[in-house]
């Protein structure tokens, strides 16, 4: 089941990236009334090549992070599962 809670996305210097949008991506947003995302989906970026950290943090406070390379692909989607 999807939970509310919230999405960071931290580079290899400890910024955090997630919340970054060009120009663009907002008009986009705005255009289709909530970006045309589902609830229980985060989009980030663009990003440059490099090593991110993607953490979601629970409602309940538990976390769950993991590390993801944007090498040679300018786009991944990253699944995360809370375990009961």
């Amino acid at each position: 089941q999807p939970l509310r809670g919230s999405v960071s996305v931290i580079d290899a210097r400890g910024r955090e990236v997630g919340n970054m949008f060009g120009l663009a991506d907002i008009l986009a947003m705005m255009k289709e009334g909530g970006g045309g995302m589902a609830a229980n989906v985060h989009r980030t970026g663009p990003l440059a090549p490099g090593r991110y950290r993607v953490t979601a943090s629970g409602p309940d406070g538990r976390q769950i992070s993991k590390p993801i390379n944007l090498k040679n692909r300018p786009e991944r989607k990253v699944t995360l599962r809370f375990k009961d």
